[in-house]
């Protein structure tokens, strides 16, 4: 930088106040460190923060998608885990599961996550019982996440154990029939034989 004049350390451009200049390799391009006001540090180039094109760290985009997917898939974790009187406290809060420190904010939840969701997918935890942290957690269907619960049935046939769902779905009996069947101690060849 030849002059300082051109220096805009110290001035502000949105919501990026603007530390110090950053070395680089391309000439007549100045690329600044800047602080967001959310307290996290980016890089910018003089261009876009005079022109408007960069206004934060990326944390506006993520306050913009409060309302998308991924947004909501956060707020039901932490509600189950956190709030007494959710419906689904008990099974998640209530025995024990919580989010950990880096997902109690949504950028970082954000940040992990992102990349990888699929449009209509749920967050579900590879342990059931351990708690929704970076290394236990993957995307899945809905029907996937269905056969994940605590609080399902499985049943044992020739070898392989299934969810009654999935063996009702797999074989087309009625799941309360086999259910029913299961109540009242069928052999569990019979249990799964299509009448």
């Amino acid at each position: 930088m030849s002059g300082k004049s051109l220096s805009i350390v110290g001035l502000k451009f949105q919501q990026l106040t603007v530390v110090e200049r950053v070395p680089t390799n391309v000439p007549n391009r100045f690329t600044w460190s800047c602080l967001c006001d959310c307290g996290a540090t980016t890089t910018a180039q003089s261009g876009d923060l005079k022109r408007g094109r960069a206004i934060s760290c990326g944390c506006h985009r993520i306050a913009d998608a409060s309302k998308s997917p991924i947004y909501r898939r956060w707020a039901d974790m932490k509600q189950r885990c956190e709030n007494p009187k959710d419906t689904n406290y008990s099974r998640y809060g209530g025995r024990g599961i919580s989010v950990c420190d880096r997902w109690l904010d949504f950028k970082g939840f954000h940040d992990d996550l992102i990349s990888s969701y699929v449009e209509g997918y749920q967050l579900a935890r590879i342990d059931n019982d351990g708690n929704y942290e970076p290394n236990n957690w993957r995307w899945v269907t809905p029907k996937e996440n269905s056969n994940n619960k605590s609080t399902n049935v499985f049943f044992e046939h020739d070898g392989e154990t299934k969810t009654i769902a999935q063996w009702s779905e797999e074989l087309g009996i009625n799941y309360h029939t086999i259910v029913r069947r299961i109540e009242s101690n069928w052999p569990s060849k019979k249990v799964l034989t299509p009448l």
